[in-house]
């Protein structure tokens, strides 16, 4: 395919379909007049997936998986959210600048507060955290060791053999707390993770669902994953279990839903009259429109 080459196809299967944008799968794709089946658990792209289809299935989502047993469910958590008031977006990657971004994360001491509530609400289960930068995540290593807590950092220059022995040092309860850059959003399968944390703000709904799902997996005596969202992910995008419909072009369906709630008390996130991890009960939320028309 590099040198030009166009192999023989009766059948095209992408996965993770919703990275097929660029110019080279559109060019590679146009040579074909055959069955393309484009699969994704995250189908939220700005311009669409219909240069790679022509019809959407929906076989089923997240929180189907999890009412039939195939995925747990999870417990959500607010502590802290991050100005990001004074933070760009960059106009390539529609995500936020990443440097600006960092200090937003470091500024009024939320990075204590990450370790602070882990240690509170999720203190031993095996952990993954999705930091901003690689500054931020050794900072965040170093932080989770000076409060006595096993750490790991991992990002892009790690070696796969390398990167596969933290991935044993976790599942084995060595390691609790794995800092990470990019590395863990998808296709890693580490069943017995209990706890996620979001210490990086997304505009991408698809990386902030990937990043979620990584805790869902079923495990011998796990019954749910903690999500730690010190990034305002869940504000922004409502619940990974929301996802709503979307069409080929990318536009979602509007889907209307209780507005979550933050217990001041245990920061737990929740849409019900009280609090179903202390009990303290809360003004009726109203309903929103949780999808971008």
């Amino acid at each position: 395919i590099a040198r030009g080459l166009k192999p023989e196809a009766n059948l095209i299967i992408i996965d993770e379909a919703h990275l097929a944008t660029s110019e080279g799968y559109k060019q590679f794709l146009a040579q074909y007049d055959t069955f393309v089946v484009a699969v994704t658990a995250t189908p939220y792209v700005d311009k669409g997936l219909r240069h790679v289809a022509d019809a959407i299935v929906h076989p089923i989502k997240m929180q189907g998986l999890i009412e039939l047993g195939y995925l747990v469910p999870f417990r959500y958590f607010a502590p802290a959210e991050p100005d990001l008031s004074d933070v760009k977006v960059s106009s390539s990657t529609k995500d936020y600048v990443a440097d600006q971004l960092e200090q937003a994360m470091v500024a009024g001491q939320l990075t204590g507060k990450i370790i602070d509530h882990w240690i509170k609400i999720a203190n031993g289960l095996p952990t993954i955290c999705f930091a901003v930068n690689v500054h931020h995540s050794k900072l965040l290593v170093e932080k989770f060791r000076a409060a006595g807590v096993a750490a790991e950092h991992c990002d892009a220059d790690i070696p796969d053999n390398e990167r596969n022995e933290i991935i044993k040092r976790v599942e084995s309860g060595e390691t609790k707390v794995v800092c990470n850059v990019g590395i863990f959003c998808t296709g890693v399968d580490i069943p017995s993770l209990g706890a996620i944390i979001m210490a990086r703000p997304t505009k991408s709904k698809n990386l902030y669902i990937q990043q979620a799902g990584r805790g869902t997996r079923i495990f011998p005596g796990k019954e749910n994953c903690i999500l730690l969202d010190h990034a305002g992910n869940i504000n922004r995008h409502g619940l990974p279990t929301d996802e709503p419909d979307v069409d080929l072009d990318g536009r979602e369906k509007k889907t209307h839903l209780k507005e979550s709630k933050i217990c001041k008390n245990c920061f737990a996130v929740y849409r019900a009259s009280k609090c179903p991890e202390c009990g303290v009960e809360a003004p009726e939320a109203p309903l929103i429109e949780i999808a971008e028309t």
